[in-house]
């Protein structure tokens, strides 16, 4: 089986944007990135893109795949 992690909140951290930041670029609550962050809701497409775009990173460099 395939699972979906990720690095939008170390990026995040780093870049020095608060969750509130990413949302409000997003056009989401901030507790919809609290769960994309803690891998409790999986994003879009779209969405990943526009996170990947909003944090200036590749796709392959916040979102990656692990076999579980």
């Amino acid at each position: 089986m395939t699972m979906l992690t990720n690095n939008i909140q170390s990026i995040r951290k780093s870049q020095h944007y608060k969750q509130q930041d990413l949302a409000d670029y997003l056009g989401v609550t901030r507790k919809t990135v609290y769960r994309l962050e803690t891998g409790d809701a999986e994003p879009t497409l779209s969405m990943a893109w526009a996170i990947a775009k909003f944090l200036g990173k590749n796709l392959e460099d916040v979102f990656r795949t692990v076999e579980v």
